[in-house]
């Protein structure tokens, strides 16, 4: 009797897509894909057979392909009505958490302020808490409750004007 021993090799390919602004069209140099989904604030707004999207409103905007039953997502860029924003102020977000009260407090230090947007935002993209306020000195301190939601990974994100940040958040339970 002889046996016969086969190795098979599975090459599995994860292509990351990036995404990148030219003067006023968000575009991809991913390869080839089946379908493109374009999102704004998380939320899918256009299907194409294109790899290039024409925003018209300021917000975060990322695209997820799909190839043969695959997907991959890019990543995230703020659009503003001046084009890509390079005001970006994540650097200046600190999020302490208290375990006692299981809540999450942000504090930012930095000269600028003026009307703010404040929203966090859980792995599916969906809302899950929103604030709106008045940035009037030079530090902002925001607690945000964690009470009712499940331990994961959450992304906080702020706009003062034309300035916006994002900071990704792990809660456990």
């Amino acid at each position: 009797m002889q046996t016969t021993n086969r190795v098979i090799i599975l090459k599995q390919s994860i292509n990351h897509v990036e995404i990148a602004l030219e003067q006023d069209t968000i575009r991809t140099f991913a390869s080839q894909a089946d379908r493109y989904f374009w999102y704004y604030n998380y939320e899918e707004v256009q299907q194409t057979q294109e790899n290039y999207f024409i925003p018209k409103v300021p917000g975060s905007y990322h695209l997820v392909t799909e190839n043969n039953g695959c997907t991959n997502s890019s990543n995230v860029i703020y659009f503003s009505v001046n084009g890509l924003d390079n005001q970006d102020i994540s650097a200046q977000m600190q999020v302490v958490y208290n375990h006692s009260s299981q809540t999450h407090q942000l504090v930012m230090n930095t000269p600028i302020q003026g009307d703010y947007q404040l929203w966090l935002r859980n792995t599916q993209g969906q809302q899950v808490y929103v604030k709106q306020g008045k940035k009037q000195f030079s530090t902002l301190k925001e607690s945000i409750d964690f009470t009712n939601q499940p331990s994961g990974i959450y992304l906080l994100e702020i706009v003062i004007g034309r300035y916006y940040g994002v900071k990704k958040i792990l809660c456990f339970k």
